[in-house]
Parts: C-alpha cells; sequence; structure tokens
C-alpha cells in the first residue's frame, strides 16, 4: 500500500503531485556529497527514448511542470499539470521514474551546473554565513552538509553510484504521494499505485538518525570576504525537535524574540538603532534537534556593536523571559496567522507531508491550535531557560578578517574558541 495524501479542490482544472523520498544529504557517502541532489535531478536529465530536450517539450505541450530538489532529510519531484493532461503525465512521469540513469552524458552535464551553483552560492554572504553557522553548530554531524555538495565530492559520484542510491531509497513503501487540486481520493490512489509500480519493490531502512551535541563554549567563525559595506551575522544554539513537549513552547518565545516586526530583535536593532533593515530569528524543525538561529546585516562600521547587542539580547531573553503582554501577544499572532498557512489545499498538502516526514500522526496540524492555548507563561520561559544556552552559543560573520575580525572577537564576551574561513569552503 502506498503512502498517500489528498486535498481536493475542484474549483480550477489542475492537479499538484509531490513525490517525497526520504533520502537526502544527511545520507550521502562523505565523499559523495551531493549524491541524494544528483539522483533526484537526474530524473528530468532523460530516460530510454527521450532526451531531456524531449521531455521538457512534452511537458511544454502537457502544460505541466517539473520541478526537484533535495534537502538534508528528504528528496522531492514536484509535478502541477491540466487536469486534462493527467493521464499523458503520469505516463511520461512512469517513463522518467523506471530508469533515469541509464546515460552518462547528461550526468556529467549536471555535475558541470552544480559545480558551478555551489560556487554560485558563496556570492550570497546570508548563505555563507548560514553555512558558516551550521558547519559550527553541527560540526562532525550530517547537519551541518550543504545539500549541493562540494566541488571535489560532486564530480565524484558515477552513474553506478546513482543507480544504487535509487534502489536503496526511492521505493515503492517508502515513497510519499502527495495530491492536491482537481482530484478524487480514488484517483489520487490509482496514481499512486500506477507510479509505485515503476519503483524498486525494496529499499534499504534507514538508520535513525543520532542527535547532535551541543558545543561545551561559544565559538566564533569568521568567513574572510573583503571589500564589504555590510557585515552579514548569524548566532545560534541547538533548539528542539517537534516532538519535544516544549517545542510549542518554544515556538511562541521564539515569535517575541524575533518573529514579528514587533518582535524584541526586530525592535532593538532596526527600529530603535537603524542598524540593520532585517532582523528576526527562526527555529528549524527536523527529526533531531535543529537550530534556533538569529540574524542581521549591519553596516561594517557598527557590525561589532550590533554583535554585543544581539548576545545581550539572548542572554536577557534566556535569563528575563517573556512577560504576559508578550505571550498573549504572539500566541494571538500565532494564531491568526496560522488560518493563511492552511487556505489552500497545496499549503495543507505540503504541512501533511512535512509532518508525515517528521513522523507525526496524520491529524497532528488538527491539534496545532489546542497546543498553541496551552502554552503558559511559565512553560514559555521554562522552555528558552531549557533550551537556549548562551554558553554554547555558534556566531558567525562574513567580514573581513584584517578589517573587522578584532572588533567582532573583543564584541564576545565569554569567547571560548574560534576560526577563521576562506570564502571558498566547503
Amino acid at each position: 500500500m502506498t503512502r498517500l495524501i489528498v486535498e481536493s479542490d475542484h474549483r480550477l482544472p489542475l492537479v499538484s503531485l509531490v513525490m517525497s523520498f526520504p533520502v537526502g544529504a544527511a545520507l550521502d557517502p562523505s565523499d559523495r556529497l551531493g549524491l541524494s541532489g544528483l539522483a533526484v535531478r537526474m530524473l528530468k536529465r532523460g530516460c530510454p527514448g527521450l532526451s531531456e530536450g524531449q521531455i521538457d517539450e512534452r511537458l511544454d505541450e502537457l502544460g505541466a511542470e517539473v520541478e526537484t530538489g533535495a534537502g538534508l532529510r528528504s528528496s522531492w519531484l514536484a509535478c502541477e499539470m491540466l487536469t486534462r493532461s493527467v493521464p499523458d503525465v503520469v505516463d511520461l512521469l512512469r517513463r522518467m521514474l523506471a530508469d533515469p540513469h541509464h546515460n552518462a552524458k547528461p550526468l556529467g552535464r549536471l555535475q558541470r551546473e552544480t559545480v558551478a551553483e555551489v560556487i554560485e552560492s558563496r556570492n550570497d554572504d546570508a548563505s555563507l554565513a548560514g553555512r558558516a553557522l551550521r558547519r559550527s553548530l553541527f560540526a562532525g554531524h550530517p547537519h551541518e552538509r550543504f545539500p549541493l555538495g562540494t566541488t571535489t565530492t560532486v564530480p565524484r559520484v558515477e552513474l553506478s553510484d546513482l543507480r544504487a542510491h535509487h534502489s536503496r531509497h526511492y521505493g515503492r513503501k517508502t515513497t510519499i504521494f502527495a495530491f492536491s487540486g482537481d482530484i478524487t481520493d480514488e484517483r489520487a490512489a490509482r496514481i499512486a499505485e500506477s507510479l509505485a509500480e515503476v519503483l524498486p519493490p525494496e529499499n534499504e531502512s534507514t538508520p535513525p538518525p543520532r542527535e547532535p551535541a551541543p558545543r561545551a563554549t561559544r565559538h566564533f567563525t569568521l568567513v574572510d570576504k573583503g571589500g564589504r559595506h555590510q557585515t552579514q551575522l548569524a548566532l545560534g544554539v541547538l533548539g528542539t525537535k517537534p516532538h519535544d513537549e516544549d517545542h510549542t513552547a518554544l515556538c511562541v518565545a521564539n515569535t517575541a524574540f524575533g518573529g514579528t516586526f514587533t518582535s524584541r530583535l526586530m525592535q532593538e536593532i532596526r527600529a530603535k538603532r537603524g542598524w540593520s533593515y532585517g532582523a528576526s530569528s527562526q527555529l528549524h524543525a527536523s527529526t533531531v534537534r535543529e537550530a534556533f538561529s538569529c540574524s542581521a546585516a549591519p553596516a561594517a562600521n557598527d557590525a561589532a556593536a550590533c554583535l554585543a547587542l544581539m548576545v545581550k539580547l539572548i542572554d536577557d531573553w534566556r535569563n528575563d523571559g517573556l512577560n504576559a503582554d508578550e505571550l498573549e501577544f504572539c500566541k494571538a499572532y500565532l494564531r491568526r496567522s496560522y488560518a493563511f498557512e492552511v487556505d489552500t489545499p497545496k499549503k495543507r498538502v505540503q504541512r501533511k507531508l512535512h509532518n508525515m516526514l517528521l513522523g507525526f500522526a496524520p491529524d497532528y496540524d488538527a491539534h496545532y491550535l489546542e497546543r498553541l492555548a496551552e502554552v503558559t507563561l511559565a512553560g514559555a520561559n521554562d522552555a528558552v531557560r531549557r533550551r537556549i544556552d548562551p554558553t554554547a552559543l555558534c556566531i558567525a560573520a562574513v567580514a573581513s578578517e584584517e578589517e573587522q575580525g578584532s572588533a567582532l572577537r573583543e564584541a564576545l564576551v565569554g569567547l571560548g574558541t574560534s576560526d577563521v574561513l576562506a570564502a571558498d569552503f566547503e
């Protein structure tokens, strides 16, 4: 029996399908990082009897679009199609899924494109700061990886690696089929079974992910990049995973800290001092403890003062906690904004798919507002004190070591260790 999610809406003649495979960069061999991304992107690069260009032409004729991607824990193929084209698109998808790794020529081209994307990503300072933060926060853990891979490991992937990956991880029993739009439950089930028929009948079970360990001391990483008028700052510690009892409480507390325009971070950094156009915090979610992180992009001359203030705000948040007004405002904000997260079938399917990948029951979201209402002031503050450890704080900055390195380190009271990375670090 296939794993199936369906959200019907017959108002428009469109059908969306996401096929989710339970493998991502966290499971890639260390000398083949980027394998998961290459494997799923190869699904569009040709199959027996059809080249990549012919697949694209056929999709255009049918009024359909196909996108692929890979993260740390999953890979996916997403397709949007006209209702009248569903049978023909499904036939095409079956051909693409049955034997996508038969030709070395498109693999070589895809590898070159991927290496170019890795190199191009170095031009994005915010991305560099985020990657450097994860590198120190998840040191030695698979969640430190960049899903695209590296310029060294991507070219090492061979066709035999792709075929073995496909056989091990694209199984009939573990692939999730998520449909939304102009489709019934019965038709979705038939299509899912038809697509599952061309997937490997069995696949290897993956070991449960291990929990990351927090750092013992405060750590600073500077990505050395000169000529910057702005300094990208990223700070973080390990937070929670959704299965933790205090996860919802920490979500509420994070909203107060950096989740809205009226949050502490935004008010102190942008509204009062004008140091950065944006300043925000996020609580990420995965099957293991993920990052609580915050970021800002002050001018280079303001970077040290901004960094010191961000650390102080984290300390105050943990030591002093939220007040009652903040708690009620954030709970009301989250309650109201939730309606916009489930207002279309596609959004509801995406949330259900995400929850299924995290191992939750299908009705998990149905109780979200109940969990939110149960969060108390004591519960939110206890969650922050339990999970946010400033002594284990990791800090990353994209800046010139020569011009800013000393000032940034001096701004970090209680700094334990530090390192400097080149802008092309991998």
